[in-house]
Parts: C-alpha cells; sequence; structure tokens
C-alpha cells in the first residue's frame, strides 16, 4: 500500500497555483505598463516642439489617462479576487438566492431577454447565501454577455441527494475547443469589454463550499455550478 503524503501534495497544488497567478499578474502588468512608458516618452518629446503642444499633447494625456486607468482597474480586479471571505455556511432557501440572482442580473439583460429558471431543489442547502448569488450572478451575466441578442439565459437547479447541481446555459457560439481549458484563469476572456474575472470568481466560490464550476456541455453551452449536499 503506497502512503500519500496530502500536505505535501497540497503544497505543490498551492506553489503551482501561485506561480501561475503571479505569471499572469506579471504578464497583465507588463503589458499595461508598456504602453505607459511609451506614451511618456512622447509627451516629453512633444513638449521640446512648440508647434505640435497644443494639438498632439492633449491626445497624448488622454490616452495615457486611459491606459492609467486600466491598471488601476486591473489591480482592483485582483484585489476582489484576493478579499473573497471564507464561507459562512447557513442553511438557506435555493429559490430565495436564485431571485436574488435574478433581480441583480436584471441590468445586465437586454429588454427582451429573461432568465427562465426551473428550482427543483425543496430542502434547504447549505452555503454562504451572499457568495453563492454572486457566483451565479457572475455566471448568469457571462451567459447575458455570450448570448445572442435579445436570447434568453436558462437556469435549472437540482438534487441528487449528494450534491445541488445548478446548470446555466445560453444560446450563444461554441467554445473554442482551444479556450475550453483557460477560461476559468484570471483576466482570460475573448470578449471585446470582458474583465476575465466572473468564472473564475464563481469556481474560487463554488470550491471553497467544497463544489465546483466546469463547462458541462458546449451545445448549447452550458456551465455547472455544483455544491455538496
Amino acid at each position: 500500500m503506497t502512503l500519500i503524503d496530502i500536505e505535501s501534495e497540497e503544497r505543490i497544488a498551492t506553489f503551482k497555483a501561485t506561480k501561475e497567478l503571479l505569471q499572469i499578474l506579471g504578464h497583465e502588468v507588463m503589458n499595461a505598463l508598456a504602453p505607459i512608458s511609451s506614451l511618456i516618452e512622447s509627451a516629453i518629446s512633444t513638449l521640446s516642439v512648440p508647434a505640435r503642444r497644443e494639438t498632439a499633447l492633449p491626445d497624448i494625456l488622454g490616452t495615457l489617462g486611459r491606459r492609467a486607468d486600466g491598471l488601476l482597474r486591473l489591480t482592483d480586479s485582483y484585489r476582489v479576487l484576493a478579499r473573497i471571505p471564507n464561507p459562512n455556511i447557513g442553511l438557506h432557501s435555493l429559490d430565495v438566492v436564485i431571485e436574488d440572482v435574478d433581480r441583480i442580473s436584471a441590468v445586465q439583460r437586454t429588454a427582451k431577454a429573461t432568465l427562465l429558471t426551473a428550482v427543483y431543489v425543496k430542502h434547504l442547502v447549505k452555503m454562504d447565501r451572499d457568495l453563492v448569488t454572486q457566483a451565479l450572478g457572475s455566471i448568469v451575466q457571462n451567459a447575458y454577455e455570450s448570448s445572442r441578442d435579445s436570447s434568453n439565459v436558462f437556469l435549472e437547479a437540482t438534487s441528487d441527494g449528494r450534491r445541488v447541481s445548478i446548470l446555466i446555459s445560453n444560446d450563444g457560439p461554441e467554445i473554442a475547443e482551444t479556450s475550453r481549458h483557460d477560461i476559468f484563469k484570471v483576466f482570460y476572456t475573448t470578449k471585446e469589454h470582458g474583465s476575465g474575472i466572473g468564472l473564475s470568481m464563481a469556481r474560487s466560490i463554488a470550491q471553497a463550499h467544497g463544489g465546483d464550476v466546469f463547462l458541462k456541455s458546449n451545445k448549447p453551452v452550458t456551465f455547472e455550478f455544483w455544491l455538496p449536499v
């Protein structure tokens, strides 16, 4: 019989996760700082050319300001992920949580779109209500952003006695094979204005509850968020 050093395995997994996160952070910060450095050089050189000061300098400074704002949003996104608290577990009705998600997601959907829900879980569920609401809201928002205009997002919750399963699907385009392993990475996004933290945060919250989030189907695009009973 082989004995496994669980603590050693956990340390290795933590080290790998930390290394990956630092690599992503370094990459994103470098991408944000490189144009800022170039813009500063352009602004300095423009100051020495009086004829260009009034025309070029405002544009350069405006772009510089937007890039700096982008860097601030980047670091704030990391702070959001770092501040996810340990779950405050209690017994809650899943119906109430889904109602909260529906109200929150109302601001992200188009006028004709609807969150269609079917909750077949009648027993109370052990969870942090606020965190689970936040996680499901992020997945639903991702579904709205990925779906076609005026289309619906579908949410179905069931329980088999061992775990609660919440399926969230939309009729948007399939996720490319090359992207399926990256969609839960921090800041990875294929959307023009996506932040890349929604699915990562949702998975962190699920795993803090002993559950997980994964891509269950690609046609239609369906994510499963599950919690242990």
